[in-house]
């Protein structure tokens, strides 16, 4: 049963199953009044073809009317506390089952320490892109703990994830090579290529057959990156890397893997996917992630030899020409990290 703006859901109480009467709870949003009543007041639609809109739009505004009139519009929920297994939406508590803080440290007192101190100490902000005036002590401190957890001889960071894997192909990769991508690697990477004009082949998910197919078959290139995520991010299944690095190695290829929502999951420590399957780091060519799913802050992260990492400092343009990450999201990078080496959680002597 619903009712004008709002969307129904049933809330259990804290009673026993027997006992328990399910309760409705009305959370307005779901009628899109986060759009200011724009999707319920009268608009001429227009999607020409030199229009600022255009008719690419056109089912995305339709799909979105559709769904706020039946209050069924299911994005940008607005939380009023922190993420953790219970939220607060519209003043009522509720399960967390979408989050990516897979290991419960948002929040964490260490963690929000740590970063406190760090605005007492650095500010908000830097003031500057790191390739100038934005590199604080605490960014190459925090560099060095990601490349000990991941086992490379060094790490470059980014304001995000998205950021890192822009800069790391657009930076190394043109028109003269090619980038070969499992059919379901993230979003990311895909623009990341278009944005270095790469040739982009797709191989069947997890199918070392059809990446064999398509090493054979493609066009010419001076060289051939393999992209793959190490978990992927909609339905959580894991990587066929040993198959990845074979193929790697019999056709003198590099290889990519994308560890966002791997790093402090996989692996008896938290490696990711190379301790998962108990093979040597260094048989990756690129490492990259995100610092904000199991690590509770903000950024993203290259992990590479300090050859590689030296060049992207000099040619990686989020490096280059974004602000630096700010201070009190290191400092939470690096506590956590601090946290997970006391649990066992380091590459040292991998």
């Amino acid at each position: 049963m619903q009712s004008a703006g709002y969307i129904e859901v049933f809330m259990s109480t804290h009673l026993p199953v027997e006992e328990c009467t399910p309760a409705i709870k009305k959370f307005p949003s779901s009628s899109g009044q986060m759009f200011q009543g724009y999707f319920t007041s009268e608009h001429e639609e227009n999607y020409k073809k030199r229009d600022l809109i255009d008719a690419r739009a056109r089912r995305l505004f339709e799909n979105t009317a559709l769904a706020c009139s039946l209050d069924a519009y299911p994005f940008q929920a607005q939380l009023s506390s922190r993420s953790g297994p219970e939220v607060v939406m519209d003043g009522h508590r509720m399960l967390m089952l979408s989050s990516y803080d897979y290991l419960g440290l948002i929040g964490d007192p260490r963690v929000d320490e740590a970063a406190i101190a760090a605005v007492r100490k650095y500010g908000t902000g830097t003031g500057g892109v790191r390739l100038l005036t934005g590199t604080l002590d605490i960014h190459q401190e925090m560099e060095a703990a990601l490349a000990e957890f991941k086992g490379t001889e060094a790490a470059i960071t980014f304001t995000s994830g998205y950021a890192a894997n822009l800069a790391v192909i657009s930076a190394l990769l043109g028109p003269a090579d090619r980038v070969i991508a499992d059919t379901l690697s993230h979003r990311s990477l895909m623009d990341a290529c278009r944005l270095a004009g790469v040739q982009v082949q797709r191989f069947n998910h997890n199918d070392p057959a059809s990446l064999r197919y398509q090493l054979e078959n493609g066009p010419e290139a001076n060289r051939t990156l393999i992209i793959s995520d190490g978990v992927f991010s909609m339905d959580g299944d894991i990587a066929c890397l040993p198959e990845l690095i074979a193929l790697k190695k019999e056709f003198g290829c590099f290889l990519l893997m994308d560890e966002s929502h791997a790093s402090g999951v996989l692996g008896q420590h938290g490696w990711g996917t190379d301790e998962h399957f108990d093979v040597p780091t260094d048989e990756i060519d690129i490492w990259t992630g995100s610092l904000a799913k199991a690590i509770p802050s903000n950024g993203g992260f290259v992990a590479v030899s300090q050859r590689l990492a030296i060049f992207l400092q000099h040619a990686a343009a989020p490096f280059i020409f974004s602000g630096a990450m700010a201070a009190p999201a290191a400092a939470a990078v690096c506590e956590t990290l601090k946290i997970l080496k006391d649990s066992g959680c380091t590459a040292s002597g991998y």
